[in-house]
């Protein structure tokens, strides 16, 4: 309970605890006429109801609280769906796109690494990882079993796709019908909503012109869409690292200005001006825990040679705890936060262990707790490892 309710229910027991039978204005009596009327039809039925001047004191308290409560619950976010998780504390699904195979999507068991569904895209589409680097990743997760992945044409048209996974292991996809047409060059990144009834894109609606972007969240029941936009005046700050913070809070970063926020609910079109900022630039957002209340950032140190992953708190913005520093050099920032456990102890990440080896950069996917690259701490690779390439994987929890 937030120090909100915890404030309006002291308070409303305090004047509850002052309501007493003699501080409750008297029923109106009816009319000499009117009472022996009911009195005729009705022998003693006043003496039988004055118990109910205490009730309706009561009653009246009950619905304020009632009242009270259900508007402190409105202007909050719905909690949380608590992930499914298997014996050993993590989702039994992945989905991933064989980088070899690219009209292909996988869904594969965590534990086991074997494969339990392939699924083609509609032809002439072929499903396409973010090489781009728009997003922190190039599949969107919601829950532990509903998926969001871009498609596109020969053509360069894109589509969106949703990927749910029945209990059992079964799969199917399903298109998303876009408010408008969108196309190559255009910086898209998309997000689905934790729980799953809302797409975020974020696109330039001019191609190949990132100084101007456009943020649209859509509800997927319904089609209804809300719009915000931003400008950046040419300096070529483009929105990067779309992700759904909770159900109603988005979070992104503009790598020339740093770590946001954005309430979905609340009033306002222009992307920044209504926006939060958390953080400078130097923290790339990555991710964040499943109750919103953390955000995982990485900022480079020495240069450059070295990039730390830190958790902070969403609503102050300080570093809470350390997660440690990352195997490999990077520019920017660390690999995405694949996954977090409930209390976000446990993450899954994604390293970029060999930079001069040839062809494409192969990750090390792998579980990262508090600390884990000073002593006591501990970087555990995933066994078997998730079959991905490339520098931004594609692949979700």
């Amino acid at each position: 309970m937030t120090r909100l309710e915890d404030r309006i229910l002291r308070d409303l027991r305090i004047q509850a605890d002052r309501i007493t039978p003699s501080s409750v204005p008297r029923l109106r009596l009816p009319g000499p006429d009117e009472y022996r009327t009911r009195i005729a039809w009705h022998p003693g039925s006043w003496r039988r109801l004055t118990w109910l001047v205490p009730l309706a004191a009561a009653a009246a308290v009950a619905a304020v609280i009632i009242g009270a409560l259900t508007a402190v619950q409105a202007i909050h976010d719905p909690a949380p769906r608590r992930p499914v998780t298997g014996p050993d504390g993590l989702p039994p699904y992945y989905v991933y796109l064989p980088r070899e195979f690219r009209s292909t999507v996988v869904v594969a068991r965590t534990g086991t690494g074997a494969v339990i569904r392939t699924l083609h895209a509609p032809s002439p589409l072929f499903f396409e990882d973010d090489e781009g680097g728009d997003c922190t990743q190039s599949v969107s997760a919601a829950g532990d079993r509903e998926f969001a992945l871009q498609a596109t044409s020969a053509s360069y048209a894109v589509r969106i796709f949703l990927l749910q996974v029945g209990p059992a292991g079964g799969a199917r996809l399903s298109a998303v019908h876009l408010p408008e047409k969108l196309g190559d060059n255009q910086e898209l990144c998309y997000s689905l909503s934790p729980d799953g009834r809302q797409l975020a894109l974020t696109f330039a609606p001019r191609p190949a012109h990132a100084d101007v972007m456009t943020v649209q969240v859509m509800t997927l029941a319904t089609g209804d869409v809300r719009q915000w936009s931003y400008t950046d005046k040419g300096v070529g700050d483009p929105v990067r690292d779309l992700t759904w913070v909770t159900s109603r809070t988005l979070g992104y970063w503009l790598p020339l200005s740093g770590t946001y926020l954005l309430d979905t609910t609340a009033a306002g079109h222009h992307l920044v001006a209504d926006s939060r900022r958390v953080t400078g630039a130097q923290d790339e957002f990555q991710g964040a825990s499943p109750d919103g209340t953390r955000l995982f950032v990485a900022h480079s140190e020495d240069g450059g040679r070295h990039a730390v992953l830190d958790e902070i708190s969403a609503r102050t913005g300080k570093v809470v705890r350390t997660f440690g520093e990352c195997l490999f050099a990077c520019d920017g920032g660390a690999e995405p936060v694949l996954w977090s456990d409930p209390s976000a102890d446990r993450l899954i990440v994604a390293e970029s262990l060999n930079l001069k080896a040839a062809g494409p950069q192969v990750d090390t996917i792998g579980i990262l707790k508090p600390d884990g690259r000073k002593a006591g701490g501990a970087f555990t690779p995933l066994r078997p490892q998730p079959r991905v390439e490339g520098e931004i994987p594609g692949l979700a929890w």
